[in-house]
């Protein structure tokens, strides 16, 4: 058994913090546009300035976390519709990554069609590094004692001191884990494929896997289906339409 009582918060001056749950997705961020800036002096994506690097992460950072929010909020919205104030407490936590990645992925679409700019060749280059900022953002969880598991008697299990005295399943460790070994699979991808689409599709269907397993340890969302929750139904449609895709590109066909 582990306890958890990890300080979320890194830096405190007053009122004021600075937790870990916003330092890995500010990094995770800054990280991709890096690597966008270094495509882009290679001229290795038509029409991709320094520029329109900066525009596209930006608001596409900006609109992710309203839109990873909205989604939460829907999702759980037996404890939002109690707590308001908490809608807009995102320092907090509670980002729901099906919604944040809908609608940052709507503006990428109207960003590259306005200035003819690949979609999917962009898609394909920053798809590795959200797997593993993800993938940190799950630590961060663990660190701010959310997204808890099922109570359980493992060896393994962690009890959580700031939520209550019953030892659970590391839940967000074990979405961690899945989203490391997806950013491995889209690296290897990278070395040995040229498809174009390829690690885009990869992700889209590696992560709708991996989070519909991962979600039956969670113990925060309603079930609202077939014991499914609404993130479970969400990434089953992401991991068929990213299958259909793959066979696409493995079959020359698109």
């Amino acid at each position: 058994m582990f306890i958890n009582n990890i300080n979320p918060d890194i830096i405190t001056v007053g009122p004021l913090s600075i937790r870990f749950y916003g330092m890995v997705y500010a990094l995770g961020f800054l990280l991709i546009n890096h690597i966008l800036m270094q495509v882009s002096k290679k001229k290795k994506i038509k029409n991709l300035t320094n520029d329109r690097v900066s525009d596209l992460v930006v608001w596409s950072m900006i609109l992710g976390i309203i839109g990873a929010r909205i989604f939460n909020t829907i999702i759980e919205w037996g404890y939002y519709s109690k707590n308001p104030a908490q809608i807009i407490a995102i320092w907090n936590g509670g980002l729901a990554y099906q919604g944040g990645l809908a609608f940052a992925l709507v503006y990428i679409y109207y960003y590259c069609k306005k200035y003819k700019i690949s979609v999917i060749k962009l898609t394909d280059i920053v798809a590795a590094p959200m797997a593993l900022t993800i993938a940190f953002g799950r630590i961060a969880n663990f660190i701010n004692s959310e997204h808890l598991g099922f109570v359980t008697n493992v060896s393994w299990c962690v009890k959580f001191v700031r939520v209550d005295d019953l030892c659970r399943h590391p839940a967000q460790i074990y979405q961690a884990f899945t989203q490391f070994l997806l950013f491995g699979i889209l690296i290897l991808l990278g070395k040995h494929t040229k498809k174009i689409g390829i690690r885009t599709w990869t992700f889209i269907t590696g992560y709708g896997f991996l989070r519909f397993i991962t979600d039956f340890y969670r113990t925060d969302m309603s079930r609202i289906l077939f014991g499914l929750t609404l993130t479970q139904i969400v990434n089953l449609l992401m991991f068929f339409i990213g299958l259909y895709f793959i066979i696409k590109k493995v079959n020359d066909k698109i």
